[in-house]
């Protein structure tokens, strides 16, 4: 009988979210640092950049969290200059939540040090070894379909 541990396709999600999260983590308590972020608020900053506006309700979803804690947190975030509240304009009793300039800044930062991080790992693999990663990586993206792209549009609009 042929297990999860057996499987190329879960061996290989497995590597992938174990490199993703090395990755993640080896830049992100420096960044933490020289932030003065909390991890809960690193989590609204990058969900809000993602999502570039939400709603509390769909914030506190993403994250996994109680609507009175995401409130808190984006509170939180609008107190230091690094999200703003805005009411929605089709509908005025909904108050929809994105990141700052400021905020937005910093989420770039973040981005820029994970890109850094990547090279720098990057940069110890063999000329081989990338082809065959771009290789699979492309046939990866020539799996997604048109479908899975206007799912996180439709998303996206829903929100806004």
């Amino acid at each position: 009988m042929k297990t999860d541990e057996d499987d190329p396709i879960e061996q290989t999600i497995a590597l992938f979210g174990e490199f993703m999260g090395k990755v993640a983590m080896s830049t992100l308590a420096e960044w933490m640092s020289d932030t003065q972020l909390t991890m809960a608020q690193c989590r609204v900053l990058i969900a809000l950049a993602q999502e570039r506006v939400s709603t509390v309700g769909k914030l506190a979803e993403r994250l996994k969290v109680g609507e009175p804690t995401a409130s808190h947190l984006v509170d939180r975030m609008v107190h230091g200059g690094l999200a703003e509240r805005t009411e929605d304009p089709q509908d005025r009793r909904r108050v929809l939540v994105s990141l700052s300039p400021e905020g937005r800044k910093l989420a770039e930062q973040r981005l820029q040090s994970k890109k850094e991080r990547l090279r720098e790992l990057l940069r110890g693999v063999s000329e081989e070894d990338l082809a065959a990663l771009r290789q699979g990586l492309l046939a990866v993206m020539g799996s997604i379909s048109e479908k899975d792209y206007t799912k996180v549009e439709e998303r996206h609009a829903r929100v806004n």
